[in-house]
């Protein structure tokens, strides 16, 4: 393309966004960045003798404290500025003063905690000594909080993430207002995360949307910081925010690995130090500290990719002009693919047929779709909280679930495979079991539950009809008998040989069990005995190069599919790792995927993909066997 051609395209793209209010921060095409320099790091890993697990909000506290939500292990930290573990409060579980996989907390000029208890769906209020107070929420009214924030007012402002909004709340938990709704316009949003309060607006980690949208303290949209991007002022997938005294917005870049800080201008600094020794790694949570000297500022990083809170202290006034790495421009092979259908609006159920009826006849963030020997096609469909029956013409024949911690109730269904009776195993997440439903859906067993399962996101069956599941909040592999009787487990958290960072999609072929380590952003292959075999990936855009691998399939000649989540393509590998070629970019037309998740390849030769990002299940055709 030429120069004139691409400053076409983004001054149309800049048109575009200023007439929606959104601010589109500098090209990604302008080679140099500015880039804030560490000038000391210290990290906190291990509290009371624990060690930290994936910490994933800080906020200050007006007596100078921080507060981490240390989220692995269902507990909040009370810090001191200068890095000093105070206490902790709550302990694991779902009971009175019990945390499940708390991802950020607020805390108000008394010292009450208010924390976002997500896993359990609600906001739980400790008092200033750390004794629990009462708390509010439960599945189908918040849609597991990710974020928290405390405003000036004493309003307490929620994202509600899976349910795309802001909840409002006063201190005593009374509902105030709900702000928001699914999309991606102005005032819309997509999985929100981290939230912060300023003096006259609100700001959200828009998660999905790739931005950082600022609201007035009443829930109307002002504008967005970013666009989706790996450039100077681009964002993917920001989950934690912060502001600093001087009105500067500061962006925990997660999938960029990296801070962003955003002037009032709209210029934008970074601070990554990537290639490097103290190199971020997956930061979800940004906090700005107390100042303790003129000149100098501490930014507190919930570093969850290596399980600490960083103390980085920097000169904010200083920057250095780095020069942008040129892109290497590898070429992979384009597999022969082409998107023959894409279901995203079923056809209602008929009650003559003596099955459910659904209030809902559209998909919403659908994961995994899997075709039986019939024809039939069953989809977890997530945000439903339900399990979807495609007939061969991909009408709607038939579904089951809803919301709910009982036998038969779902709560984010992340996974699904068939048996060798036609039995459909449901891995259901935030319920953290896996549930076995006949093909009509009548509920035959439940498998694991707390704690031996911690949100499961990925199942595949032997031969033998052991089951495998992918722990994804334990960091590891379970395996079950047919019965349903755990045999053993492998892994744990970490990078090396043997562990796992969320592990999500599993597929077993012969003797070899392969693993979508999502956060490592490779490929694992086991045997069936727990033995590492090999592993592929790193974290990029490259041919091979995965960001958040999800799902993963063998086909029958052996090779190795898999969904390349935040690239937005499909990639194929031979049995010994080796590229054989990709399809598919980011975008929302046929043949481009928006958060691809799960894949599977039917009796007919077919690949089926969950695009969460778009509401659809995709089914492709072409070479999809291929001779040695």
């Amino acid at each position: 393309m030429s120069e004139q051609c691409r400053w076409l395209r983004e001054a149309l793209g800049l048109l575009t966004a200023a007439m929606m209010g959104i601010v589109a921060i500098s090209p990604v095409w302008g080679q140099t960045q500015q880039e804030l320099v560490a000038q000391a790091r210290t990290s906190i890993s291990n509290a009371g003798g624990v060690p930290l697990a994936y910490p994933a909000g800080v906020k200050r506290g007006l007596n100078g404290n921080l507060y981490a939500a240390d989220t692995g292990n269902g507990r909040i930290l009370e810090i001191s500025s200068t890095g000093k573990v105070l206490r902790a409060i709550g302990k694991p579980g779902s009971g009175p003063g019990e945390l499940n996989s708390p991802a950020d907390v607020a805390v108000d000029a008394k010292g009450n905690l208010y924390v976002a208890d997500t896993m359990n769906n609600r906001i739980v209020h400790f008092g200033p000594n750390g004794d629990f107070v009462k708390a509010w929420g439960k599945p189908g009214e918040i849609g597991s909080p990710y974020g928290i924030a405390l405003g000036a007012d004493g309003r307490l402002y929620v994202t509600d993430t899976l349910a795309h909004r802001i909840l409002v709340f006063d201190s005593e938990g009374r509902s105030l207002a709900s702000w928001g709704k699914e999309g991606s316009g102005p005032g819309q949003l997509r999985f929100p995360h981290g939230i912060v309060a300023g003096k006259d607006a609100i700001y959200v980690a828009d998660f999905l949307n790739n931005r950082v949208d600022k609201l007035t303290l009443d829930g109307k949209f002002v504008a967005a910081l970013g666009r989706s991007g790996s450039g100077p002022g681009e964002l993917d997938q920001p989950w934690g925010v912060d502001l600093d005294g001087e009105g500067n917005v500061w962006v925990a870049d997660m999938g960029n690995n990296r801070l962003q800080r955003f002037s009032r201008d709209g210029k934008s600094a970074i601070l990554s130090s990537e290639g490097r020794e103290g190199s971020l790694r997956t930061p979800k949570a940004v906090a700005i500290a107390p100042r303790q000297s003129a000149g100098s500022l501490t930014v507190v990083i919930g570093h969850a990719g290596r399980n600490s809170i960083d103390f980085v202290t920097l000169n904010p006034g200083q920057t250095v002009a780095k020069k942008r790495a040129p892109q290497a421009q590898t070429q992979a092979k384009v597999l022969g693919l082409s998107v023959t259908r894409r279901i995203t609006r079923l056809q209602p159920i008929s009650t003559a047929k003596g099955l459910t009826p659904q209030q809902s006849s559209e998909l919403r963030f659908p994961v995994v779709a899997r075709s039986s020997g019939s024809g039939q096609t069953f989809v977890t469909d997530t945000g439903n909280h339900r399990i979807v029956v495609l007939d061969a013409a991909g009408a709607m024949s038939g579904s089951w679930g809803h919301l709910g911690s009982g036998k038969g109730d779902l709560n984010t269904p992340s996974d699904l495979v068939l048996d060798s009776e036609g039995n459909v195993l449901v891995a259901d997440t935030f319920n953290n079991a896996v549930k076995r439903f006949s093909p009509r859906g009548e509920l035959l067993s439940v498998i694991g539950g707390k704690p031996e399962l911690n949100a499961p996101q990925g199942l595949a069956i032997g031969a033998d009809g052991s089951l495998y599941v992918a722990d994804t909040l334990g960091h590891r592999i379970v395996k079950y008998d047919r019965a349903g009787k755990m045999v053993t487990a492998w892994g744990g958290p970490g990078s090396g040989v043997g562990q796992f960072q969320f592990p999500h999609g599993l597929a077993v072929h012969g003797n070899s069990l392969y693993v979508a380590d999502f956060q490592n952003d490779r490929v694992v292959e086991l045997s069936l005995d727990g033995r590492f075999v090999r592993s592929w990936g790193q974290h990029g855009t490259g041919p091979g190069q995965f960001r958040y691998p999800w799902g993963v399939a063998v086909g029958p000649d052996g090779d190795i599919w898999v969904t390349d989540m935040s690239n937005g393509r499909i990639q194929r590998f031979d049995f010994q790792g080796k590229l054989v070629g990709v399809f598919g970019s980011e975008g929302r037309g046929l043949g481009q995927f928006d958060h691809l998740k799960g894949i599977d390849l039917t009796k007919k030769g077919e690949l089926v993909v969950g695009v969460t990002g778009l509401h659809s299940v995709d089914f492709l055709t072409g070479a999809v066997a291929r001779r040695r």
